[in-house]
């Protein structure tokens, strides 16, 4: 099972099992329409309900999760994260894509060479921007924008980009 990160939970909030936890994603925090989230690491982890919410800010809020009803359960998920899977996700148009759902898909130039494999992305705040670990164990940029991604096989899980001189330098 794939899960996706979307929040550290950062302390235990109040008496009565509140986490308070730091949003990754503040541009459409997607947490407050979300039914359950799982809690814990990566490795280990469980489901849960979302039994109340509350936003405190920007980038901030206080969730309480079924099952999680004192102070020192709520403790032991300190330092933890709040992920879901992908088929919580909201539906997308078409034509969109979420990037985190890339990471890990191989990427081609266009005469088809396997070039490297997409390790993560950042915005810049103009754009974001694909990591992409080289084969020979180096990392290049690439825009992320249609003048070098040129085509997305979600079902074969790979990504197909423009090389243009100097991207690997």
């Amino acid at each position: 099972m794939r899960l996706i990160p979307i929040a550290d939970i950062v302390s235990a909030h109040g008496i009565k099992g509140g986490l308070k936890v730091y949003l990754y994603n503040t541009d459409d925090p997607l947490i407050y329409n979300l039914k359950s989230v799982y809690a814990g690491t990566e490795n280990d982890n469980s489901l849960f309900r979302i039994s109340r919410i509350k936003k405190l800010d920007k980038r901030f809020c206080i969730i309480n999760l079924e099952g999680v009803i004192t102070r020192h359960q709520a403790e032991s998920y300190r330092n933890r994260k709040l992920f879901i899977t992908p088929d919580m996700l909201p539906p997308l148009p078409e034509n969109f894509v979420y990037l985190s759902l890339l990471v890990g898909f191989c990427v081609f130039d266009q005469q088809g060479s396997e070039v490297g494999v997409v390790e993560d992305f950042i915005n810049t705040g103009a754009q974001d921007v694909m990591i992409v670990k080289s084969i020979s164990a180096s990392e290049f940029m690439v825009p992320f924008v249609d003048e070098f991604i040129k085509k997305i096989d979600i079902e074969r899980c790979q990504i197909f980009i423009n090389m243009m001189e100097g991207l690997l330098d």
